[in-house]
């Protein structure tokens, strides 16, 4: 990823000082290995990263205080539960409080998960704040299974439907995020593996924006959450497509249609406006991102050329850090298809065909006459 590269040399120059993205460790994140090293299956994933021009560092939440240049903290995957009021532990610590704080102060919390991930009451309720809950079902014995998403029409493993392809969202906040990659000929396609499902939490309401010929903007949907002053706007990034089904113990709960599409990454903004002076107000947001797909990131899919996911990975952490870039860098993706037919005319375009096809031909047939005759005289 040449442009990755390029701007992450162009960030470490322009930046006075680089932003920190700390990863959680102490709830049984995958990421780190006991010795404080990434993983081998996310090497590509950490990269990435720091090609979006942070710091990376680990981040016991319970043990240690959050940076103060960390402009992003990712939990990813966790199998053990934040400490909360109640659940406090040893050190009398509230996670939960720690990470609310730090969001007030307009900063991005990446939530990844997938359908491996467990009940987490504790975290899970605060990102219902967000409008976030994991899609899952419970027996009569109180046991809970998540969704295991599959789409056995859109995917990229020969119709078995586990890797399966995100559908773009087109309008809001969320489609922002991909304009750049939705704007080429032929959008890249971003692959989501062992994907389970995002639902919005009961306490956000939903808005139903009508389409607009006259601007070319097509109907979509977001959710709100308004209360004592708070306003947070919840967005899809990425849905899955109206043939995907939620399959519970193997076997199909729920299914996708084009008015309910499973949500498989999603954007919640906390909009909150500070006045700079007598005349202007400037949205001092916070983020909380939310993916259902721990393969997502995995080194085979961000490693790969043939899909997009490195792109919206950058363009999500790019676009939600509160570090200033004065140079202004914009995603400029490379994925260009199409010749440009504008650049040779006709005439030029036969010239450069005949060419190709008799010069070859020609040469290779006058090698070949000398050789004979060589061969014949000697």
């Amino acid at each position: 990823n040449g442009e990755m590269r390029l701007a992450s040399a162009i960030l470490s120059f322009s930046s006075a000082e680089a932003p920190i993205c700390c990863i959680t460790t102490n709830h049984g994140e995958p990421l780190y290995d006991e010795d404080g090293n990434i993983n081998e299956e996310y090497t590509a994933f950490a990269k990435t990263i720091e090609g979006a021009g942070y710091i990376l560092q680990p981040l016991d939440l319970e043990n240690e205080e959050i940076p103060e240049n960390c402009r992003m903290i990712i939990t990813f995957n966790p199998k053990e539960d934040f400490k909360a009021y109640g659940s406090l532990g040893e050190n009398g610590v509230s996670e939960i409080e720690k990470l609310d704080r730090y969001l007030d102060n307009a900063y991005t919390f990446f939530y990844v998960c997938d359908r491996t991930t467990p009940v987490l009451t504790n975290l899970e309720e605060y990102l219902q704040e967000w409008g976030i809950t994991v899609s899952r079902v419970s027996d009569s014995a109180g046991t809970y299974e998540n969704y295991s998403i599959k789409d056995t029409a859109m995917n990229v493993d020969a119709g078995v439907g586990d890797r399966l392809l995100g559908n773009y969202a087109t309008n809001g906040l969320g489609a922002s995020l991909t304009t750049e990659l939705r704007s080429l000929g032929y959008p890249p396609s971003v692959v989501f593996g062992n994907s389970t499902a995002i639902s919005v939490a009961d306490n956000y309401n939903k808005t139903y924006v009508q389409a607009d010929e006259t601007e070319g903007t097509q109907a979509y949907e977001y959710y709100s959450y308004a209360r004592n002053g708070v306003y947070r706007y919840m967005y899809d990034i990425f849905t899955t497509y109206d043939s995907a089904t939620a399959q519970i113990g193997g076997e199909t709960y729920e299914m996708a249609t084009s008015e309910k599409l499973f949500k498989i990454m999603t954007i919640t903004q906390e909009y909150r406006q500070i006045q700079e002076d007598n005349y202007s107000t400037v949205n001092d947001a916070s983020y909380v991102l939310a993916l259902a797909s721990t393969d997502f990131v995995s080194n085979e899919v961000l490693n790969s050329t043939a899909y997009g996911n490195t792109d919206v990975l950058l363009s999500c952490l790019r676009r939600t850090s509160r570090e200033v870039i004065p140079v202004n860098i914009d995603l400029k993706a490379f994925y260009i298809y199409d010749i440009d037919e504008n650049s040779m005319s006709d005439e030029t375009n036969k010239a450069y065909t005949v060419c190709f096809a008799v010069i070859p031909a020609l040469i290779v047939f006058a090698v070949g006459t000398v050789v004979i005759v060589k061969r014949k005289y000697m």
